[in-house]
């Protein structure tokens, strides 16, 4: 059995960028695929480069910015984006909750009136699920009718099945002033938190994780079968076993 200082489980961003900040000298991942980056991986067909996703950098942390930036040697696009949704024959800037003014006017007047109807009720200081959130933070008529089909879309659960440690700056609460005012007019700047997005001219995405993963220790073709938290031990289909001092689990 291998001993290891620090055992990380997959080799995708996450794993990479451990295995970097720690020390490639002090870390070994242990990767299923044939090839690191996980998602991020881009292929190269007839000239042309593929992600596997649609994925650009949006981050505003400066300190993630600077290591992209770094990664592609400063050699990147960045465009200003304004998200918008298509609704029943409607295009609506996102997110509607700030746009209201582009609704059909009954679907308005139900959202206005859902959404006061909740501030008139007391301040709620905890919340058993997003459903909850939403429906206070919001009203009901926009959480139903907008926010719970994305949900269900994007992550194939309903919102009463979603805790809300996640959601920090990426959904807009407005003040009551506010989401009164976007019911007549535009607002004079975008609440979406995405504003601008990164690619890497040429690589594809990966270009901006590639870099951290040169002189790491990854073994390949290692898929985690059991863990051992007692014993601190990770055992891997292909009959490989690891003895850790600390272990990061990607997976």
């Amino acid at each position: 059995m291998k001993e290891v200082n620090n055992l990380i489980l997959g080799g995708g961003i996450s794993g990479i960028s451990a295995s970097y900040h720690i020390g490639h000298d002090k870390c070994l991942i242990l990767e299923k695929n044939q090839y690191a980056l996980g998602i991020l991986k881009s292929n190269e067909i007839k000239g042309f480069t593929w992600d596997q996703g649609p994925h650009v950098s949006f981050t505003k942390h400066e300190y993630v910015k600077d290591l992209f930036k770094k990664n592609v040697k400063n050699e990147f696009y960045e465009h200003s984006v304004f998200p918008t949704s298509y609704y029943h024959g409607t295009w609506i800037n996102h997110p509607v909750q700030s746009n209201l003014y582009q609704l059909p006017d009954d679907i308005k007047k139900k959202c206005v009136e859902s959404f006061l109807q909740e501030r008139d009720k007391e301040t709620i200081d905890k919340f058993d699920n997003y459903e909850q959130w939403l429906n206070y933070s919001l009203g009901k008529e926009i959480t139903q009718r907008f926010v719970s089909a994305y949900t269900r879309k994007y992550w194939t659960v309903e919102p009463k099945e979603l805790t809300i440690d996640w959601i920090g700056p990426r959904m807009y609460v407005p003040k009551a002033e506010e989401f009164i005012k976007s019911a007549k007019y535009k607002p004079s700047e975008s609440k979406h938190y995405i504003t601008k997005v990164r690619y890497p001219k040429k690589g594809g995405y990966e270009s901006f994780v590639k870099p951290m993963g040169n002189n790491a220790n990854i073994n390949y073709s290692h898929s985690v079968n059991s863990i051992n938290l007692k014993k601190k031990t990770v055992k891997c289909s292909n009959g490989e076993a690891y003895k850790y001092e600390k272990l990061i689990s990607t997976i």
